[in-house]
């Protein structure tokens, strides 16, 4: 098994398992989210997010609203006929309602709408499901799934202030 597919099950079993330190932060209106990460699948992409809390607890959520920046290279080689490269960037606002199971675990699902610059630029749209994973205040990691224009499967680390 490759090592970027070890450090993506690492972070869906920490994900998963959703058990921490009971110091950590979670989400709250007001507090402001950074992550960077990695995609895989069809290549191999970087990614950023921002989400910054909007509205208040309202139940077990809160939503968030902010934006997402991704790049994927990849190349494919094909038997006889030559090979094909690809690069992709994309840029697009998000929303992002997040639930909290406890304070070091939660669960999200995220919208966006936005544009990819590639051979077949234009507009897209995308849902995502992932969990982040709060270590300490202001540190954890998250998991995401969906297809971005960039990747089907995203991780990473993120940083809350």
């Amino acid at each position: 098994m490759n090592k970027m597919k070890k450090i993506f099950i690492i972070l869906e079993a920490v994900c998963t398992i959703g058990i921490g330190a009971s110091h950590a932060q979670e989400m709250k209106k007001g507090m402001s989210l950074f992550c960077v990460g990695m995609g895989l699948f069809p290549g191999v992409g970087l990614n950023s997010s921002y989400d910054y809390g909007l509205v208040d607890d309202r139940g077990f959520g809160i939503l968030t609203v902010g934006g997402y920046s991704g790049y994927e290279n990849w190349g494919k080689a094909y038997a006889g006929f030559g090979g094909r490269r690809a690069n992709t960037f994309v840029l697009a606002p998000r929303a992002t309602y997040r639930c909290t199971v406890n304070r070091t675990f939660e669960l999200y699902a995220a919208a966006m709408l936005g544009a990819a610059l590639d051979k077949d630029s234009g507009v897209f749209s995308s849902i995502i499901a992932g969990c982040r994973y709060t270590f300490v205040d202001g540190l954890s990691i998250f998991s995401e799934a969906g297809y971005n224009r960039i990747a089907y499967l995203n991780g990473g680390l993120c940083l809350a202030f």
